[in-house]
């Protein structure tokens, strides 16, 4: 009886341990991510615009070049980050950059979470989103809603041939 109660006193230590380390880790995490965010604004200081508009471009091409210095040392939030700023710049309109942002996500998210991964297939189709010749058909709203339900449908099956592949 003494030896099962020693056995669920240290399998209870043992989780208590792997949680406190999980919930240390995620704490860090959004404690870069926050240095990071403010980190990104500090252009908007006052003091260094000397009174000049700063745009919400300028904000986001300085952080996507700085997102190494700042995430370099979490590759899994930097290619959250990376994402969701290829995303922005998507939606500005700006797909040469959203390209290549989503590209790096892409990558990243395969090496370090793996081809099947929800995240890096996610990421996937935001690419091929990015990139599809039937982009500005739909951004037109001309036969919007059918293209992108081809686009989207054309996008999983992609998915579904890379998921396939052995890793």
């Amino acid at each position: 009886m003494a030896s099962a109660a020693a056995a669920l006193l240290i399998a209870f230590s043992a989780m208590q341990a792997i949680e406190l380390r999980r919930i240390t880790r995620e704490r860090d995490r959004a404690h870069r991510i926050t240095e990071f965010m403010t980190s990104m604004f500090k252009v908007s200081d006052p003091s260094e615009s000397r009174g000049n508009t700063i745009t919400a471009r300028e904000i986001l091409d300085k952080s996507s070049k700085e997102i190494d210095a700042g995430l370099g040392r979490d590759p899994e939030l930097k290619a959250q980050m990376v994402d969701v700023m290829g995303n922005v710049y998507e939606g500005l309109g700006l797909y040469s950059r959203a390209e290549s942002l989503l590209k790096e996500a892409v990558d990243i998210r395969t090496q370090v979470l793996g081809r099947k991964n929800l995240g890096t297939l996610n990421s996937e189709l935001r690419l091929i989103w990015t990139v599809s010749p039937a982009r500005p058909i739909w951004r037109s709203g001309k036969n919007g809603t059918r293209v992108d339900r081809h686009i989207r449908r054309s996008a999983r099956a992609q998915q579904q041939k890379y998921a396939a592949r052995p890793v």
